[in-house]
């Protein structure tokens, strides 16, 4: 099949992401006996925090929002800890790069990181990096968002629990955060052109989102 990454402005998305999402939904419900425990919240946020840390080095005029969403990051971990999860068969890097596509065919790949861990981690990482699209090859917000709304229609139906918006929301910040500094790190000058733009304004939404709800 081919990657869908190079595909995907060929394709209908009012039908794609949907299955996208419902293929998703499906990884997460199989039952895989034996396998390892995936990476916690804390861990999460670890690797944000050190990214971030290394990110306001490399632009430092980020310092002051990005401290701020470490902040809340840190308060509403304290939160999620309290709760009593639901475990799943996580890809653990679910990304349209992760995604072929043949005729009517879809297959995920690239499983190193399978783990029985949150599935609202596989669902922000897909949708995070989904959004970054709009860095990495510029413009098409609103048709990124729409296919996020699409995607988590797509899983909402066929997964036994629900996204938890404000789980998602953590981790896809989390995960902005690590995608900013890999993107500065790399010298990626195309998702450059629109850090310091549409980048933090989706991390501030990501940001209100968990404030609010």
């Amino acid at each position: 099949g081919a990657p869908l990454l190079e595909v995907l402005h060929e394709q209908n998305w009012e039908t794609l992401f949907p299955r996208l999402g419902a293929a998703v939904a499906d990884l997460h419900k199989s039952a895989m006996p034996g396998l390892r425990p995936g990476p916690e919240m804390t861990d999460a946020l670890k690797t944000a925090a050190d990214d971030a840390a290394e990110l306001v080095l490399l632009a430092p005029q980020l310092r002051e929002q990005i401290t701020l969403w470490l902040d809340c990051l840190t308060a509403q971990q304290n939160t999620f800890a309290q709760e009593n999860l639901p475990l799943a068969t996580t890809h653990g890097a679910i990304r349209l790069e992760q995604m072929l596509l043949r005729g009517p065919e879809l297959a995920l790949i690239d499983f190193d990181a399978l783990a029985l861990g949150d599935p609202c981690a596989d669902v922000a990482e897909f949708i995070a990096s989904l959004q970054f699209l709009e860095l990495s090859q510029g413009g098409l917000r609103s048709r990124l968002l729409e296919a996020t709304q699409l995607f988590l229609r797509g899983y909402s139906q066929p997964a036994p629990w629900a996204a938890a918006p404000k789980r998602v929301a953590w981790y896809a910040l989390a995960f902005l955060l690590s995608k900013m500094f890999l993107a500065v790190k790399n010298l990626d000058r195309r998702s450059l052109q629109y850090l310091e733009s549409a980048g933090m304004l989706m991390g501030q939404q990501w940001y209100d989102q968990l404030e609010k709800c």
